[in-house]
């Protein structure tokens, strides 16, 4: 599917900046919006930044705000956890190695 194809590729490179702009390993609410104007000035708007976020945080594509998702998530985590799934600091974790996974692969193939 090239839709997905995209989202995929749009997701990846909005993983790189997330995770270099995040402020201690850690991407919030409080941070969002800076991390919106850095992808704005890489000419990345709307569904082509959210979507790719959404995404990463909750594994759907379309839904709630990612401002929300992330305010939601900080809340969770500050209660205790989400019992159901991993908080908003196991996630950013899981996107970091799956991202480093992937770039090493790629790296790899680029060298064979």
């Amino acid at each position: 599917d090239p839709k997905l194809q995209k989202l995929l590729c749009d997701s990846g490179e909005v993983v790189e900046l997330l995770l270099k702009t995040s402020r201690h390993g850690r991407l919030t609410s409080e941070d969002f919006p800076e991390v919106l104007e850095l992808l704005k000035q890489q000419g990345r708007t709307g569904a082509r930044v959210h979507r790719p976020l959404r995404l990463l945080l909750t594994g759907r594509a379309s839904g709630a705000g990612v401002s929300d998702i992330l305010r939601l998530l900080e809340l969770a985590e500050a209660e205790g956890g989400d019992e159901r799934g991993p908080t908003l600091k196991q996630r950013l974790s899981i996107v970091r190695q799956v991202f480093a996974a992937r770039r090493t692969e790629s790296q790899w193939r680029d060298a064979a």
